[in-house]
Formats: C-alpha cells, structure tokens, sequence
C-alpha cells in the first residue's frame, strides 16, 4: 500500500474522529442524526477498513465488517423489538446497523459471484493491457470458503488456455493473472520460443501484424516497444500472443539469484540423495 494511501486512511480516521466528538448525539427534529455525526461515523469506517486492509486481505475485512454490523444489527433490532419503538434512541446501534445489509451484499457478490481485479503488467498482452479492469468469476471452479480458500461444491477444473487469477505464493498478497499453459503432471518445455506441452510442440499461426505499445521501464521510463502478434490455440481456447524476434528466448540477467541458488541446490540435493540411495544398495 502506498504512502498516499496510508496518509488518507489516517487523515480520515482522524477527520471522523474529529467529526464525531463535535457533532449532537440527539435526533433533530425531523429524527434524524446530524449530519456531522453521520460524517464522522463514515469517515472513521473508512480509515478503520484501510487500517486493517493493510494487514489482513480485503476478504478477510470485508468478513469482520459483516459479523460486526451484523451483531449491532440484531442487537438494534432486539432493542426495538423489546420497547415497541421506531426509533432507537442509541445513536451507534443505529447508524451501524444501517451498514449491515449493504455490507453483507457486498461481501456475498465479492466473495462468490465475481470479484474485480485490475491488470498490473504487460504480460497478458495484446488481449488485457496495464490498467485494464475485469471482472472474475468466483464459483467457475468450485464454490469456495472464504479466508481458507477451501473448495465446498465443486463446479469445474482448470484447462488449458483460461485466464486465471491467482495470489502470487511469496507475497499473497499480490494477484497474478495468467494464461493455463500445464495442467498436473504436464512436461512444459520452452526452448528456441517454442512452446511444447508432453513432447507435442504448439503451432502458432502468423497473422503478419504488428502490435506496438508505450511500457514504463524502471531506471528507463518510457519505451516504444514493438512485437510480432500471433494466434495460438491450447485446448479449445484460441488466443493472440506477442512474440519479440530480436529478443532472447530467456534474459538470464532478469533471473532471480535466490532462484538461481534454490535450482541449484535442489539439483545437488538431488544428487546426493542419489548417491546415498546408491551406496546404501551397495552395501546390502
């Protein structure tokens, strides 16, 4: 989350704050909360949900607000229920109470009907560009708990071609979106900018055009980058890719070292597992 962000959670905590203790805690005369009151209550959710938005996931939020809101809303509606009133003189199990319901529709359409997300790259270019926003559906593969994350009724299995957005396993916090290339127990090889799935190499089809777009490079800004746009079909899904002819097939530089030490490692784990297996045979 980035500093200006940060900055107007605060601001509108304390904004709310402020709001709160100098507004009237009685109704007007035409029973309604003063709007100062009504203010600060909004202004201080808002700096709450932002405050907890940047330990926990939005999800995660989202599920408080709605336990929350949902017990002060029983409890206003208990509370009515009992002194046989319109009106309930509490000015917070009222005003909170009115959160409830939209919270919770929010919550239910976010968490297993579809859930926007915003591209963060060119990756997925030239069909979903930096900045393009779009709507994912929540029970394609299964309707799921939230937080856990565990399927209850599945509804599909992931195939080849379809774009899915998952949390990137170092930081779950941040959302990859990506193309299903390998399925479980595929052999994946990309060799010379060719793509091969079990053996089987995939056929691209040159549609001799050129697809050009402006990418902000860090320590560069922007650059004019220019690709070749070609059709690809992986299972049933028929989709364009951009190919760049004068560039590598893999930028060994833009590797990760701790990527390159894990392999590396793992590959001499492997090695003397091996060979512990080996002389362990000998020796019986």
């Amino acid at each position: 989350m980035s500093m200006t962000i940060i900055a107007a959670v605060v601001v509108a905590l304390v904004v709310g704050a402020v709001l709160f203790a100098m507004s009237s805690k009685h109704r007007q005369e035409n029973g309604e909360w003063s709007n100062t009151l009504q203010w600060g209550y909004l202004l201080m959710m808002v700096g709450i949900f932002g405050l907890l938005s940047m330990a926990m996931s939005f999800t995660a939020v989202l599920l408080i607000f709605v336990v929350f809101t949902g017990v002060v809303w029983f409890w206003h509606k208990r509370v009515l229920k009992s002194k046989q009133e319109k009106l309930d003189d509490n000015h917070f199990t009222d005003y909170m109470s009115g959160f409830f319901p939209i919270i919770l529709v929010v919550f239910v359409l976010r968490t297993f009907v579809a859930e926007p997300f915003q591209i963060p790259s060119s990756s997925m270019r030239p069909g979903l560009a930096v900045g393009d926003f779009i709507l994912v559906n929540k029970f394609a593969y299964g309707i799921r708990l939230p937080i856990v994350n565990t399927v209850l009724v599945p509804t599909g299995k992931v195939e080849r071609g379809d774009v899915v957005v998952f949390n990137y396993p170092e930081n779950t916090k941040v959302n990859y979106i990506k193309r299903v290339v390998g399925l479980p127990g595929d052999t994946v090889t990309y060799k010379d900018k060719v793509l091969s799935i079990n053996g089987q190499k995939i056929t691209d089809v040159d549609d001799h055009k050129v697809y050009s777009y402006t990418e902000n490079v860090p320590q560069m800004g922007p650059v004019n980058i220019e690709a070749q746009q070609l059709s690809e079909t992986l299972g049933q899904k028929k989709f364009d890719i951009l190919v760049m002819p004068q560039q590598p097939a893999v930028l060994v530089q833009g590797v990760r070292l701790i990527f390159q030490i894990v392999t590396s490692v793992h590959i001499i784990q492997m090695a003397v597992a091996s060979a512990a297996k080996y002389r362990l045979g000998a020796t019986l």
